[in-house]
């Protein structure tokens, strides 16, 4: 089961809410600061205090986001160093010359990838394999 992307207008609302809320504080600033008879360059060099504020915030905001991506990536990588090498065990398994040593062999290629599955994936997402049921007749 796939997980569901959050939509573009999720995304777009809050950086648009944001965006109006610091233009609408700085322009009330901007009239309260003019209210109280202070010049133009006074008031330049808070809106330009304002947009280095904003800048820092929003490149914190990318730095978290860029390092939340490149764990996903490492993430990612080890798992298919993990998977890739049990499965090319796996399809070499028929060398071996007896059917247990075969069997063996499978098995423990199968394990290695359910503990990358449970070890290696970050926590809290969905790990689990299904395992094969069995039926009984009645």
């Amino acid at each position: 089961m796939h997980a569901k992307s959050p939509s573009r207008s999720r995304s777009l609302l809050p950086g648009f809410l944001a965006g109006f809320l610091i233009y609408s504080l700085g322009w009330l600033l901007d009239r309260v600061f003019q209210h109280a008879g202070l010049n133009s360059r006074t008031i330049t060099i808070d809106d330009l205090l304002i947009a280095v504020l904003v800048g820092f915030i929003v490149l914190f905001y990318e730095e978290r986001r860029r390092r939340a991506l490149i764990e996903k990536l490492r993430t990612i990588e080890l798992m298919n160093h993990h998977v890739r090498n049990a499965l090319q065990v796996i399809a070499n398994a028929h060398y071996a010359h007896d059917l247990e040593n075969q069997i063996r062999i499978v098995s423990e290629s199968v394990q290695r990838i359910e503990w990358a599955l449970k070890e290696v994936l970050p926590r809290g997402t969905d790990t689990h394999v299904p395992h094969e049921r069995t039926s009984s007749a009645a």
